[in-house]
């Protein structure tokens, strides 16, 4: 009678696990499902949060494909770059870890059609993600931005994950 009442418990236990990832996995995708079959023309905004800046950037750097159709918002210095003589590429950016210490970069590239924040102004970015050759041949992944607000309280100018 033992060995039934520990496979009786033990069914439970598997039932009762089902029973959550099911509802786990309808938490999190009956809101975009519903967004999607209400035929609403909003793209999904994935933010980019200060606890998680750099895993949060290295995941649409290496997965840009998986943000296509959604916006992708983050906070950060701008930070113009000299990338030739003549040409400037915007940024939006945060210091990390780098090889030699904290002298890394994380962050993106964005274009912009409308008034330009001055240097080292704390902006947030708002865009999305776009996969263009530069003139190495090599992809670059940026962010067309649909929005640009300068803020003024600053987040954390450094990150660590």
């Amino acid at each position: 009678m033992r060995g039934v009442a520990k496979k009786t418990n033990e069914m439970r236990f598997w039932q009762g696990a089902c029973v959550v990832a099911i509802l786990v996995t309808v938490i999190a995708f009956a809101p975009r499902a519903f967004h999607e079959a209400q035929g609403a023309t909003q793209p999904e905004i994935i933010e980019i949060k200060e606890r998680l800046f750099i895993a949060g950037c290295n995941d649409v750097m290496a997965n840009p494909g998986d943000y296509k159709n959604r916006l992708v918002k983050l906070e950060g210095m701008y930070t113009p770059f000299q990338s030739a003589p003549g040409k400037t590429i915007h940024c939006v950016t945060r210091n990390s870890p780098g090889c030699c210490g904290g002298d890394g970069v994380v962050g993106f590239e964005f274009t912009w059609s409308g008034v330009l924040p001055k240097d080292n102004d704390w902006i947030e970015v708002t865009g999305s993600v776009v996969v263009k050759k530069n003139p190495y041949g090599y992809d670059t992944v940026l962010l067309k931005a649909v929005s640009v607000k300068t803020l003024n309280k600053r987040g954390r100018e450094f990150v660590t994950n």
